[in-house]
């Protein structure tokens, strides 16, 4: 009676005040407040502290719609949050990994795409018979200990960001199949990562011939399935520092004929 005798009064008065949350009804009308908090924002500060599935929101961001979470795993990460309400995000990501290595390092999951990158790797490291074994086995590329478990690959490939249509890359294509010289790629970027020239290569360099109309040696580099011209020079090891920096300037993967120190 007090809040309805005080709108009243300054109804009466022509000098309006803020409506109290606490009005009652009148004439089966309610009377709301006027809050100056932002709906959505409101909304999301209700939920700070709460937990749906591996996330507790902490909480708001400037992005619309978006909390910070603390996953159970100790990642925080930035969701939206209709998408935590509805059940759809549960976790920062973690989830979604564990369940996969459980549907995939059972019995019967041989045939899973993972798997079949370990065989081929067996095949060509261990596998004489395997026509590629001279350019891996052959020449002493191993596996690494570790890997010899297949659900110890599968666990790793998944960490490190297996897709499907990505193949595993040595990153020193000298160097061992192992976690610290090994990631995904597109086919694109796997096909330039060789260390294997062609058996015609005079040079012993990638991208570098020897052209006996100029007597010099030419440095040429593919882009696209496309050959690009570089230059011509004195010297093969000339003609190879230049592929070298171009295929650098590139930044796209191609392999070098000189390690960087």
């Amino acid at each position: 009676m007090l809040n309805f005798a005080i709108n009243n009064e300054a109804i009466q008065g022509g000098v309006p005040i803020p409506l109290l949350t606490n009005n009652p009804n009148i004439g089966g009308i309610r009377i709301m407040a006027n809050l100056s908090i932002p709906k959505n924002q409101s909304r999301k500060q209700d939920y700070i502290g709460r937990k749906f599935g591996r996330l507790t929101i902490i909480k708001n961001t400037n992005i619309v719609g978006h909390v910070e979470c603390l996953c159970d795993c100790g990642n925080r990460k930035t969701i939206l949050l209709a998408s935590i309400k509805s059940g759809h995000t549960k976790s920062c990501g973690c989830l979604h990994k564990e369940q996969l290595r459980a549907r995939n390092t059972t019995h019967g999951k041989r045939h899973h795409p993972v798997t079949k990158i370990l065989y081929g790797m067996r095949s060509r490291c261990l596998n004489a018979k395997d026509k590629q074994y001279k350019d891996y086995g052959g020449r002493g590329i191993k596996i690494c200990k570790e890997w010899e478990d297949v659900a110890t690959f599968f666990n790793w490939a998944i960490d490190a960001g297996w897709k499907p249509g990505l193949n595993i890359d040595r990153k020193d294509p000298n160097g061992d199949y192992e976690p610290c010289n090994c990631r995904f790629v597109d086919d694109g970027l796997n096909s330039r990562n060789t260390r294997l020239l062609r058996v015609d290569n005079a040079s012993g360099y990638r991208g570098v011939s020897f052209k006996k109309k100029n007597n010099k040696w030419v440095a040429q580099i593919s882009i696209n399935s496309k050959r690009f011209h570089i230059g011509l020079f004195e010297t093969a090891i000339e003609a190879a520092k230049a592929y070298d920096l171009k295929a650098k300037n590139l930044n796209a993967g191609y392999p070098l004929n000189f390690k960087e120190n």
